[in-house]
């Protein structure tokens, strides 16, 4: 898949907490251009045996939204050791980290890669900045010395570039001044993405898959719109359509 398309590339995330649901959906959508998001709502219920099954069905076109953050050996390891048993386009961690672990994780990655993975491409690695269930009252309450998410967001982002790590999730509030800081080769992907009509769920900072592109997202993550949605796969190709007109 060309990450380097000028049109956003969707992800569906798969946050749906029974396994036969999960790959009923998953089926529907294999031959849509789409990558799926796997994070702690499904991974627990499937496994690893199931995230590998999922990998097989996409052809690796997953994202692992783990949001990794622990010492730096230890993530790095962790990297390796998904990269040597299922392949994945994306890998999520959490760029509060710090220095060492971002980029002990980075270097284990192109290690891993270089030395052969399941991975057909190396996979990006992207830093979690402030979660888009974040605003500024809650920021202060987790301690952040910032006065808005965006101030926090921007340094965070700023991190995680100079630790070689390929982008950052963000809302989508975010990417213009990401992109223009840190460059169009920055990839910012931005959860939060609501079809017009859509509640907005637990997100504090959304919008529609039309602003997402207008503003330069590289991947948007659409989940309770599409899961939720009698007719799935309705949803997906009405996406699909805006982003790439």
């Amino acid at each position: 898949m060309n990450m380097a398309s000028n049109n956003p590339i969707l992800v569906v995330a798969l946050d749906i907490p029974d396994k036969k649901q999960a790959f009923d959906l998953a089926d529907k959508l294999k031959d849509k251009p789409v990558i799926l998001k796997i994070g702690w709502m499904l991974y627990p219920i499937i496994g690893h045996d199931g995230l590998i099954e999922l990998s097989s069905m996409f052809n690796g076109r997953l994202f692992l939204d783990f949001k990794l953050h622990d010492i730096p050996s230890v993530i790095a390891n962790g990297v390796v050791n998904l990269m040597k048993t299922v392949s994945f386009e994306i890998l999520t961690l959490h760029a509060t980290g710090g220095t060492s672990m971002l980029e002990q994780s980075v270097k284990a990655r192109d290690l891993a890669f270089t030395n052969g993975s399941e991975c057909s491409q190396k996979p990006k690695l992207l830093g979690v900045t402030i979660l888009t269930s974040f605003d500024a009252v809650g920021l202060k309450q987790v301690g952040f010395g910032f006065e808005n998410p965006n101030d926090a967001v921007m340094n965070l982002a700023s991190l995680a570039k100079e630790c070689g790590m390929d982008g950052v999730v963000s809302s989508v509030h975010e990417v213009s001044e990401l992109k223009r800081n840190l460059g169009d080769d920055f990839i910012v992907l931005t959860p939060g993405i609501r079809p017009e009509g859509s509640d907005k769920g637990d997100q504090a900072r959304i919008a529609t898959p039309s602003e997402a592109k207008e503003l330069g997202s590289d991947y948007i993550v659409v989940g309770r719109p599409i899961t939720k949605s009698p007719d799935p796969l309705s949803v997906v190709e009405q996406i699909l359509h805006v982003l790439n007109t």
